[in-house]
Order: structure tokens, then sequence, then C-alpha cells
């Protein structure tokens, strides 16, 4: 009997969890779809812009830019990794962590300083429990707009601006890639210097020629549009993780709502086998004193 009211208490427990998973998948499902909508409207914005800052970097004689400028001795170098505020993700920041880990111990193996910087708690949360110290850190926003974007560059050339033996000679961005529902691989991105592109280039056609007419000069266009193109890459990095994000947690609560209908079904068959076992005890019994008194 203590066997039959353990499995209906779990029974109803599993039940319990099952309806907040069910829930928590609709949830993601919903905050997915709104994600992925702002991540599509904004990829071919980024991808236009990379094709013309191509054309200008690649355009006519070469051009000085201190955001452009490969600094030939690296000391130390940033790695700010973006990742969630919440759990129940499955892998996703555990995956962040670990291509985060990866790229510190690269450039510790080169004899350089790093620092990390963290957008979302989580890695943080896991950075810290092993040890490292991360110099910023901040919320990553659920639905990001521009204006974070502007913050988080404007602390990243803050420390890339910074005298030499103060700031940092490089910054590489850690942060998930959305490919489909199923692989959202985490990828590295550096953001300073800014690079051009090499597909970028070709895609625009390369170099935009020595016919070309620049008003006002091209130098001048670069620098202006220099700082805008830093901030596009964050803002896109930002909704790319968003988004991937909601997927991953949409995936790990479909998960967890299918297991747990798993269980039911067979505590619920565990359960009428105890019940049926008791039955024909009960059976056998009434047979047996009827035999005795016979």
């Amino acid at each position: 009997m203590a066997k039959t009211k353990e499995i209906r208490n779990r029974i109803k427990s599993v039940k319990a969890t099952h309806k907040i998973t069910r829930t928590m998948e609709m949830v993601a499902a919903g905050r997915m779809k709104r994600a992925m909508d702002r991540m599509v409207e904004a990829r071919p914005f980024v991808a236009g812009f990379q094709k013309v800052m191509g054309g200008l970097v690649s355009g006519g004689d070469s051009i000085e830019h201190p955001l452009l400028e490969v600094r030939g001795e690296i000391r130390r170098e940033a790695v700010v990794v973006m990742s969630s505020n919440r759990g129940l993700c499955g892998a996703f920041n555990t995956n962040l962590f670990k291509r985060c880990m990866e790229e510190v111990r690269s450039i510790r193996d080169q004899g350089r300083e790093v620092e990390i910087h963290t957008v979302g708690k989580k890695v943080g949360t896991l950075l810290r429990f092993q040890g490292e110290s991360v110099h910023s850190a901040r919320d990553i926003p659920d639905r990001p707009v521009f204006g974070d974007a502007e913050n988080l560059a404007a602390t990243l050339l803050e420390r890339y601006q910074a005298p030499a033996g103060e700031g940092v000679d490089r910054i590489t961005l850690v942060f998930a890639r959305y490919h489909s529902a199923l692989k959202q691989p985490p990828e590295s991105m550096q953001v300073l210097p800014i690079q051009a592109d090499p597909e970028s280039m070709e895609s625009s056609g390369g170099a935009l020629g020595d016919a070309t007419i620049f008003s006002p000069d091209r130098e001048a266009i670069l620098t202006r549009l220099l700082p805008l193109y830093l901030r596009s890459s964050i803002l896109q990095a930002f909704l790319e993780t968003t988004c991937s994000e909601q997927v991953a947690r949409r995936n790990a609560m479909k998960n967890a709502t299918e297991n747990a209908e798993d269980m039911i079904k067979t505590l619920t068959r565990n359960l009428n086998k105890v019940r049926q076992a008791l039955i024909t005890r009960e059976l056998a019994e009434i047979v047996g004193g009827s035999v005795g008194l016979d």
C-alpha cells in the first residue's frame, strides 16, 4: 500500500513539473519568434554594411585609422563573452563558457595578458567559480536595441584607446551564432581592430577603384562609419545570442516536457502493475482462506 501511495505522489509531482515545462516551452517559443524576426531583419543591413566597408577599406590608397591599425606588439587582449541572464536553456551557456576559455588559454599560451568582460550573468558566474577575474559585467537585454550596442561599444573603445600599457591591443567577442533550430554554435569575432572581411570585399566587387568619387573624402567617410560599423556588428551579435538563447531554452523545455510525459506513462504502468499484484494477492488470500474452512 505504501508503494502505491509513493507512486501516486510521484505521478502528481511529475505532472506538476510537466505543466511548468510545457508553459515555459510555450513562452520561449513566443520569445523565439520575436527574437528571430528582429535578427533576420538586421542581417541584410549588417551584410550590406560589410560590403560597403570592404569596398571603402580596399579602394584606392591605404588609409591609416586607429580602429583599423594592427598593432605591432600585442601585450594584452580582451575577451568579451555574451551569455544569458537565466538558465534552463540546455548547454547554451556551457558551450559559450568553453569557447571563452579556449580563447583565454590561447592568449595566455602566447605569453599575453588577458582580461575578460561578460555580457549576461551565467558565464560570469562560471568564470568566477573557476577563479577567473571578470573586469566588467553587465546584463544582456531581452530585446537588444542600438543603444545597448552603443554602450558596450563605448566601453570597448575606451579600453582599446587607453594609453599604451593601460588598455588592450585586441578585442575578441564570443557569442552564439544562430544557424538553425538545432544549431547555435559559439563563435569568436575580432571586433577591434576592425578587420576588412575578404569575402565581403569579393561580394561587393572588391576595391572601388580610382574612378570612384568620394564626397567627402574616403578617410572622412571611414572616420564616420567605422564606429557605426562596430556598433552594428555588436548589435548583430546581441540579436544572434538572444535568439539562440530562446531557441536553446525552447528545445530544452520541449525535451523536458517529453521526458515528463514518458515518465508519467512509465509510472502509471508501474502503478497499474502494483495494483494488479495487490488484487491478485488479495484474491489468492481469499481463495486460500475458503479452502482452509473446507
